[in-house]
């Protein structure tokens, strides 16, 4: 049997500051057995968060060879939105 692939997820753009605009978390692949892309990043179960606070993130790591399964919800870490100071 084929052994499952691994992937390590990190995100790579936190923290942020709170500017008031919807902000996606990105995620990097720092290690995986097979070549893949990172799809379905989520921080605190949304594609965006706009205010101040600290989500849990998660991503699916699909690999390139369609003979793997993906591995789904895979922990990448917390994305920060930090409070701004006020003008």
């Amino acid at each position: 049997a084929a052994v499952p692939p691994t992937a390590t997820l990190a995100v790579n753009n936190t923290p942020v500051t709170y500017d008031g605009s919807a902000t996606s978390a990105t995620v990097c692949i720092s290690g995986c057995s097979v070549p893949g892309v990172v799809a379905n990043i989520l921080a605190g179960g949304a594609a965006t968060r706009t205010n101040a606070g600290t989500y849990a993130v998660t991503a699916d790591f699909v690999p390139s060879n369609t003979n793997y399964h993906s591995l789904l919800a895979q922990v990448a870490g917390n994305f920060v939105i930090n409070k701004a100071t006020p003008p």
